[in-house]
C-alpha cells in the first residue's frame, strides 16, 4: 500500500478521576466522556458530564458515513439538499458489569438509518441509499467482529 494512502490519527485521553476522561486531538477543545449516573462497577459511577465511550464510538461510525455519503454522491453525480445519519446499537455488557473474565463487552447490533434530501428520482434515491447501507455495513462489520 502506498504511504500517501496511510492516514495516521492521533487521540490522547486523560482520566478525570473515576469513569470520567477528556479526549483531545491536536489543538481542538477537549471533549470529555463519562457514563450515565446509573453505571456503576464496584465503587466507580458514571457523573454524567459527557458523552459515553459507546456514543462517541456510534458519533464516528456515522460522521465516517457522512464523509462517505458525500465522496459517494460526487462520485455518482448525486444532488443532495440535506443528509441527516442517526445510529443505534445494543451492547452485551455482561464480562464487564458481571466480572465474568471469559466473556468481552461486544455490539450485538448496530443498525444505522439515513435520511436524504435530494432532488434526485425516487429510483435513484433509492439506489444511492441501498449502496449506503453496504458501505455502512462493512465499518459496522468492524464494530461486531468478535475478537
Amino acid at each position: 500500500m502506498s504511504d500517501d494512502l496511510v492516514a495516521i490519527t492521533k487521540v490522547r485521553c486523560r482520566s478525570l478521576g473515576g469513569l470520567r476522561s477528556e479526549l483531545t486531538v491536536k489543538d481542538h477543545d477537549p471533549l470529555v466522556s463519562d457514563e450515565p449516573t446509573d453505571f456503576a462497577v464496584g465503587a466507580l459511577v458514571g457523573t454524567d458530564t459527557g458523552w459515553t465511550p459507546v456514543q462517541y464510538q456510534l458519533a464516528g461510525l456515522i460522521a465516517c458515513a457522512n464523509v462517505a455519503v458525500a465522496l459517494t454522491a460526487q462520485d455518482q453525480g448525486f444532488h443532495l439538499d440535506g443528509l441527516e445519519i442517526r445510529a443505534q446499537s445494543d451492547i452485551d455488557l455482561r464480562g464487564l458489569l458481571d466480572g465474568d473474565p471469559e466473556r468481552q463487552p461486544q455490539f450485538l447490533h448496530v443498525g444505522v438509518e439515513y435520511r436524504i434530501d435530494t432532488p434526485e428520482s425516487p429510483e435513484r434515491s433509492e439506489e444511492h441509499t441501498s449502496e449506503l447501507q453496504s458501505l455502512t455495513y462493512l465499518v459496522c462489520r468492524l464494530l461486531l467482529e468478535k475478537k
